[in-house]
């Protein structure tokens, strides 16, 4: 019997110890060893007129600062992968390498109003206004190109089949074109006197968030929903660097604004738009965080969010090098990195796929 209970712990405790090292094989390791390090990228000039990239890492918050042959003038996207920056200068688009930092191929155009990358991988497409072109990414040749398309932004559905835009002739009329129906043309016009400044579609394509262009005093972000053809909600913001993001979930919408630099405590926050609700779930504030040129507030301006939507990077609106990393899934400011009003960070991007 006695030997029978000493076998029985003995036993016990050979399981606890199983049971503790096979909980965690490595007790020193970070909790999140596995989350993937996406990089969120962006470029800014110094004094000397010399263009540098950085790329952000939110789950660590380092920050790289690398150069490549060629410098972004206008746009910057990085590919569905992560594997390519296509950099828009003021003669060409440059594909870049990021594992050799060199440019692999270019096409010589001059991407006034963008590019934009689509969530396959596929094509890139390059807003000239006027003049559009849908190019291969994996080869950079021109796939469609129609000079007198007057596009001035450019967003592609979830499936990669269609591309939404506005302009065309009308600041306040929708664009959509359909990649497999001969790059078809269809409008929606909205709201006469009112300037669109950005659209994107819902995951479904059964919304759009557009942000408009009010006067030089306030905009408007608005919802639309095709099947009622009407605006579903609306709230004012204050005019210029208005930005919106949707989550890879198709969840919320996420939309900036500068702020009021003589209202401190009022609209200086970024928003987050709960879709299915049709409400706003929460104004993220930025009182008390210094964007290097007010002390007492950052205005926001540009984001890009990892593919894994976890993490949302807002930067600076104005000339500064600051930066917020909100973790959307604690719904909080993670990590903020104050920078200098001598640089200015610009074109934040991040790949789209995990």
């Amino acid at each position: 019997m006695f030997f029978k209970r000493i076998f029985l712990l003995v036993l016990i405790g050979i399981v606890l110890i199983l049971a503790y090292w096979g909980c965690d094989d490595n007790p020193l390791a970070p909790e999140n060893e596995t989350e993937k390090d996406y990089i969120v990228y962006m470029w800014e000039t110094d004094h000397a007129g010399d263009h540098f990239y950085m790329g952000y890492h939110p789950a660590t918050g380092i920050i790289d600062t690398f150069t490549a042959e060629d410098g972004p003038t206008w746009d910057m996207k990085a590919s569905a992968d992560g594997k390519y920056l296509f950099v828009a200068t003021r003669d060409y688009v440059a594909k870049v390498d990021l594992q050799t930092l060199q440019t692999v191929a270019t096409l010589p155009y001059r991407a006034d109003y963008g590019v934009a990358v689509s969530p396959d991988n596929r094509y890139l497409a390059i807003i000239m206004g006027p003049g559009f072109v849908l190019a291969d990414v994996d080869n950079f040749s021109v796939i469609y190109e129609d000079t007198l398309l007057d596009f001035l932004s450019c967003s592609f559905s979830s499936d990669s089949k269609k591309i939404y835009g506005y302009g065309d002739g009308s600041y306040h009329s929708i664009v959509k074109m359909d990649l497999e129906n001969d790059y078809a043309l269809t409008s929606v016009e909205l709201t006469p006197g009112l300037i669109i400044y950005s659209v994107l579609p819902s995951l479904d394509e059964e919304k759009y968030f557009i942000v408009w262009n009010y006067d030089m005093w306030f905009s408007q972000f608005q919802v639309y929903d095709v099947e009622l053809d009407s605006i579903i909600f609306r709230e004012w913001l204050w005019a210029g660097y208005n930005f919106i993001e949707l989550s890879p979930d198709g969840k919320y919408v996420f939309y900036t604004e500068a702020g009021n630099y003589t209202d401190v405590n009022g609209e200086n926050y970024f928003t987050i738009y709960d879709i299915d609700r049709n409400r706003i779930k929460m104004k993220v504030s930025t009182v008390g965080i210094e964007d290097g040129i007010n002390p007492e507030f950052m205005a926001l301006g540009q984001m890009a969010m990892t593919p894994d939507g976890k993490w949302l990077v807002v930067g600076a609106a104005l000339n500064g090098s600051s930066l917020i990393s909100f973790n959307v899934s604690d719904m909080e400011i993670d990590e903020y990195i104050k920078g200098d009003s001598s640089e200015s960070y610009r074109n934040y991007t991040c790949q789209l796929n995990q």
